[in-house]
């Protein structure tokens, strides 16, 4: 399959789950008048195929139909600017395939910040009681 003079080789039929294909999602617009798409494979401010994605989708869709349809982006926490950022520099380089074990181990810290607050949070709960 070719688009734009890229190739996409996969054994995947579905183009939306696949690394480095987001140039191949059509837009919510066509050729024809009142035909839009909206599902999570158009191009949305949602880089990925998820329900999210699927919303947003028809939102924009239902923008083109009636202006005063509100648009609002996808909310990201801040806690994940982090690693969006770190998603940012690997990526094109694809260095997860070599530090699949270190991206555990950097996580790794958080997860247990977040079970030793639950623990105590549970704990205060009981001595309330």
């Amino acid at each position: 399959m070719k688009k734009n003079g890229q190739t996409l080789e996969t054994e995947e039929p579905k183009f939306s789950t696949n690394k480095w294909t987001y140039f191949l999602r059509p837009d919510n617009t066509t050729m024809y008048n009142n035909l839009y798409f909206a599902t999570a494979y158009t191009k949305t401010e949602t880089d990925t195929f998820e329900m999210e994605s699927a919303a947003e989708s028809g939102r924009r869709a239902a923008r083109l139909i009636e202006n005063s349809v509100n648009v609002i982006p996808e909310n990201r926490p801040k806690l994940f600017a982090p690693f969006r950022w770190l998603d940012s520099i690997f990526k094109p380089i694809n260095l997860y395939q070599y530090a699949t074990l270190g991206w555990f181990f950097l996580g790794l810290p958080i997860a247990t910040v977040f079970l030793i607050g639950r623990i105590i949070a549970k704990k205060l709960l009981l001595k309330l009681k």
